[in-house]
């Protein structure tokens, strides 16, 4: 998480928050703490599942994940957008996963924030579709990516230098 230069100071973060596991929540307090170090008065913003619960053990802003109207607003005036930690992109909860993280991605690069693709986890992807669309969106949406292992950027296979463990 290079230090970007900041207008609005504001931040939004997704990934899987608000759902109780420790393990995203702890990947979540880390970037946190990076931004708040990196820059000490930005606003952050969280898609969260349980976004009161957020607020109240993160000290920042959080909105439904589930309702595009909260969290629409919020990508149009923000600076930037970080899509990450942990297993986001993985087929074995379901086909939405890629649909849904990497149309976030889509859209807040469209609002004009800075993309970033944070320590991702990436499960080999079997789906036609979901290879096109990770494919598409991260060589065209995303300005920076991080993956969390070598088995996550094999299975990305794009050929960007910027995508590092």
């Amino acid at each position: 998480m290079e230090g970007h230069a900041l207008k609005n100071d504001s931040i939004i973060i997704a990934g899987y928050y608000g759902f109780g596991n420790a393990g995203d929540e702890l990947i979540l307090l880390a970037i946190i703490q990076k931004l708040r170090h990196d820059h000490p008065f930005c606003r952050i913003i969280v898609l969260s599942r349980n976004p009161e619960q957020t607020k109240h053990e993160f000290g920042v802003d959080a909105v439904n994940r589930w309702r595009p109207w909260q969290w629409i607003s919020p990508l149009l005036h923000g600076d930037r957008f970080i899509l990450g930690g942990g297993g986001l992109l993985q087929e074995s909860t379901g086909p939405w996963n890629h649909f849904y993280y990497l149309s976030l991605l889509l859209l807040a690069k469209l609002s004009g924030c800075q993309t970033e693709v944070y320590r991702i986890g990436v499960d080999p992807i079997r789906a036609a579709f979901n290879r096109f669309w990770t494919r598409w969106i991260l060589n065209h949406f995303a300005d920076t990516i991080s993956v969390r292992d070598e088995i996550s950027n094999q299975a990305l296979q794009i050929g960007r230098a910027s995508c590092r463990e």
